[in-house]
C-alpha cells in the first residue's frame, strides 16, 4: 500500500491475518458479518518480537482506521509459546500498540477469540490498546472470547470508546473480564 491508501474489502471470508505496520491507512469492510478475517490453518503468525498473535496488528507508527467488518476465531489450543514467525494461538483480534501509533475503529466485531478447545489459558482477547498507542472505538462487539473483551493497558496508552457490546463465553467457568484498563 501506499501512504494514505484506503482499502476496500468485499463481502466474503478471508482467511489471513492483516498486518500494518509504520503505514497510513483506511481499511473499510462491506458490514460486519459481511466481510470476515478469520485466522489461517495451523494458527496466526508473530510478525516481530513486540506483541502478541493477532489476527489484525496495528503498530509501529501506523496511523488510520478500520470500520465494518469482522474478526472471527477460534484459534488453535494453548501449547507452549511459539516463536518468531511460526503460527500460534490467538492472542487477540485486534492488537493496536506503540506510543505514535493512532488508530480508529468503528463498526467492527471480534467473535470467538478463543483456544479450541476453550482453555483456561490466559489469552483472548477481542481487542487491546497498548504501548501508548491512541485511538477511537465507536461501535465494537466482542463476544464468546476467553479472556477480556477489551483491553487499554501500559502508560500513554489513550483510547476514547463508546457504543461497546462485551459478551464473554458461558461454555466453563473462566476468569473473564469485559473491559480492562490496566498498567499505567
Amino acid at each position: 500500500t501506499s501512504l494514505g491508501d484506503t482499502i476496500h474489502i468485499d463481502a466474503g471470508t478471508y482467511v489471513q491475518q492483516v498486518y500494518v505496520d509504520n503505514k497510513s491507512v483506511a481499511i473499510i469492510g462491506a458490514g460486519t458479518g459481511q466481510t470476515i478475517i478469520k485466522p489461517p490453518p495451523g494458527g496466526v503468525y508473530k510478525a516481530n518480537d513486540i506483541g502478541g498473535w493477532a489476527l489484525m496488528k496495528i503498530w509501529n507508527g501506523s496511523t488510520g482506521s478500520v470500520s465494518n467488518l469482522t474478526l472471527e476465531g477460534p484459534g488453535e489450543s494453548c501449547g507452549s509459546p511459539g516463536t518468531l514467525g511460526s503460527p500460534y494461538m490467538l492472542d487477540y483480534g485486534f492488537l493496536i500498540e506503540g506510543s505514535t501509533t493512532y488508530w480508529n475503529m468503528t463498526n467492527v466485531e471480534a467473535l470467538s477469540i478463543r483456544d479450541t478447545p476453550l482453555s483456561s489459558c490466559q489469552h483472548g482477547g477481542g481487542a487491546r490498546y497498548r504501548a501508548g498507542s491512541h485511538g477511537t472505538v465507536n461501535g465494537f462487539t466482542a463476544s464468546d472470547y476467553q479472556k477480556s473483551g477489551f483491553i487499554a493497558s501500559a502508560t500513554g496508552t489513550e483510547v476514547s470508546a463508546s457504543n461497546l457490546d462485551i459478551t464473554g463465553t458461558v461454555e466453563a467457568p473462566l476468569a473473564q473480564l469485559g473491559m480492562q484498563i490496566s498498567s499505567g
